[in-house]
């Protein structure tokens, strides 16, 4: 925890589970060059304690905006299907 307060300009979110009484789940979202990003997720990783660990990536917002107009009969990349409205404050070009 003290690494992610360290960069926490890189941390988008952080989830933490009580599992039981002496183990827990910790989720962190982090945002910024890749390299850092997977030299920080290493640390974490190598910190005592920690049982397993893995790092994920996925692409920005403009990968996904662009996979998703390249496809087929694609929606219009403001719609969401998951049951609740949106307000974008952002502008697509």
């Amino acid at each position: 925890i003290d690494k992610q307060h360290h960069h926490h300009e890189w941390v988008v979110s952080s989830l933490h589970i009580h599992l039981g009484e002496r183990h827990c789940l910790e989720v962190t979202i982090l945002r910024g060059p890749a390299a850092s990003i997977k030299k920080l997720g290493e640390e974490l990783i190598a910190t005592r304690g920690v049982l397993h660990g893995e790092i994920t990536f996925t692409s920005g917002e403009s990968a996904f905006n662009k996979w998703s107009t390249d496809q087929p009969d694609s929606p219009d990349p403001h719609s969401h299907t998951h049951g609740h409205p949106h307000s974008h404050s952002h502008e697509h070009k």
